[in-house]
C-alpha cells in the first residue's frame, strides 16, 4: 500500500526494496507471500525509474515464471498486473517477450475462469503489443487474437471486456496480417455488437 505514493516508491527503491521483493518472487514458498510481493512490484512499477530498476535486478524473470507455473489465482492476478505495469517500458516489452512472457498470458486469457486474472492478463498482452510489431505477431501466432476475441464475446465483467478490447486494439494496430486474422475470427461483427451493446 505504501507503494501507492510516489515518494514512498522512490524511497523503497533507494533502500533496496526492489531487490528484496524480486527475490521473494523467486524463493517464497507461500502463495500469500508470492501474491503480496508481486503486487508490491506492480505498484512500484507505476514509476518509470522503478520499471528500469526492476528489470535490472532480475525482476522480470520470476514474474513470468509465476504466470506460467502458479495455480493460485491471486498470485496469477498480481504477477500479470505487475507485468502489465512493467510493459509500459519499451525495453521491458522486448525483454519480457524474450523470456517467453507472452505465452502464459495468452494461456490465462484462454483458460482462466477468474475475472481478476483475465483482466490483468489481457491488460498485460495489450501493453506488450503496444508499438511493438514483433510482440503483436507473437501474440497472434500463439493464439492470443483468438483468446482475446473469445474473451470479448464471453466476458461478463466490464473491466475484463475493457482490457480485452484494449489489447485487441494494440495487437491489430498497424499490422495487416493480424487485422485479417481478426476479421476471420469474426472481429468486425464483434465490434459492431460491442458498439451497440456497451455503455462505456
Amino acid at each position: 500500500n505504501l507503494a501507492d505514493d510516489a515518494a514512498c516508491r522512490a524511497r523503497v527503491a533507494e533502500i533496496g526494496g526492489l531487490e528484496v521483493l524480486c527475490s521473494l518472487c523467486s524463493t517464497a514458498q507461500s502463495d500469500a507471500v508470492l501474491a503480496c510481493a508481486a503486487a508490491a512490484i506492480g505498484n512500484l512499477a507505476d514509476d518509470e525509474t522503478n520499471r528500469v530498476k526492476i528489470a535490472e535486478v532480475g525482476g522480470l524473470e520470476p514474474l513470468v515464471r509465476l504466470c506460467a507455473g502458479s495455480t493460485d489465482d491471486t498470485v496469477l492476478e498480481s504477477a500479470a498486473a505487475a507485468i502489465a505495469n512493467l510493459a509500459y517500458n519499451e525495453s521491458n516489452r522486448k525483454r519480457l517477450a524474450q523470456l517467453s512472457g507472452i505465452e502464459p498470458l495468452v494461456w490465462l486469457c484462454a483458460h482462466s475462469k477468474n475475472e481478476a486474472v483475465l483482466e490483468s492478463a489481457a491488460a498485460a498482452l495489450g501493453n506488450l503489443a503496444y508499438y511493438n510489431d514483433l510482440n503483436r505477431i507473437r501474440v497472434a501466432e500463439t493464439g492470443g487474437l483468438q483468446a482475446l476475441v473469445q474473451l470479448c464475446e464471453a466476458a461478463h465483467s466490464e473491466a475484463v471486456l475493457e482490457s480485452a478490447a484494449g489489447a485487441l486494439r494494440h495487437v491489430i494496430y498497424n499490422n495487416d496480417s493480424n487485422r485479417m486474422r481478426f476479421i476471420k475470427l469474426g472481429g468486425l461483427e464483434l465490434l459492431v455488437r460491442l458498439c451497440t451493446t456497451c455503455e462505456s
